[in-house]
């Protein structure tokens, strides 16, 4: 039971008036953790579609590492098929957690740092975005290693019982 001096009456239920988004942009913008990056994108600003989301993940499922990933396969004894087979249940068994970290933001307009700000706060949120950053380097910085070594080892030189 509340005390009488509680402030709460019949009407609390209400929801309160929230301040207008210009004025509550003009407060945060002025504070360090907020920029243009990091602001939530307006519903009627957010464009991409079902297909648009579907679209760029074929994309980023199509890409070098994936064609590394079956080709190794196939060196291993895959028949092709069962390579290409493995990498798709492989891209559908990582698309269930992916849709369900994306949902927040496609749904709410926010990028992933401030998503993380929940669960992590707003300094602890740097953390698993760098994490991301750094899977991001790994996952697109590996191709490029394997191109670049073989160009930047020299060739042998041929040996007197080559000729």
């Amino acid at each position: 039971m509340l005390p009488e001096s509680s402030p709460r009456d019949a009407n609390s239920h209400v929801p309160q008036e929230r301040p207008s988004h210009d004025s509550l942009d003009a407060s945060v913008r002025a504070g360090a953790y907020w920029n243009h990056d990091l602001a939530p994108v307006a519903a009627a600003d957010r464009t991409w579609g079902m297909r648009d989301i579907a679209a760029f993940w074929v994309a980023l499922s199509a890409c070098i590492p994936t064609y590394m990933l079956a080709s190794s396969l196939i060196e291993e004894g895959m028949d092709w098929l069962q390579a290409v087979l493995t990498v798709v249940l492989g891209n559908l068994i990582v698309l269930a957690p992916m849709i369900l970290n994306a949902h927040v933001g496609t749904r709410y307009g926010i990028p992933f740092p401030v998503q993380c700000r929940a669960a992590f706060g707003l300094r602890g949120a740097n953390v698993p975005a760098i994490l991301r950053a750094l899977v991001a380097c790994g996952w697109f910085g590996k191709p490029k290693v394997n191109v670049a070594l073989p160009l930047l080892t020299p060739a042998p030189l041929p040996s007197a019982s080559q000729e």
